[in-house]
């Protein structure tokens, strides 16, 4: 299960916490949320792992497909930094 809360939303960025494992079915609709914010000419995303347990191999590659300059991982334990293997600050 993946639980995503917007925790921080103005003009220039949002932030959406995670919490949960990204994998399976959970990974569209990240995807599809990310895009949507990344779609809005000049709003950076943050996405907060502080909350995520596990990232399988599809969501590897779906965040490398999303990755983009105003996207920004943060707050990952160190076993999901390691798992990102320089994706994330």
């Amino acid at each position: 299960m993946l639980m995503i809360t917007k925790i921080k939303h103005d003009n220039q960025s949002v932030t959406l916490k995670l919490d949960g494992k990204i994998e399976g079915m959970y990974l569209q609709e990240l995807e599809g949320i990310c895009k949507c914010h990344l779609a809005e000419s000049s709003l950076n995303v943050t996405l907060d792992f502080s909350g995520v347990t596990f990232i399988d191999d599809k969501g590897l590659e779906m965040l490398l497909k999303i990755r983009d300059m105003r996207l920004k991982i943060v707050k990952c334990s160190p076993f999901i930094k390691t798992l990102l293997n320089g994706l994330a600050d």
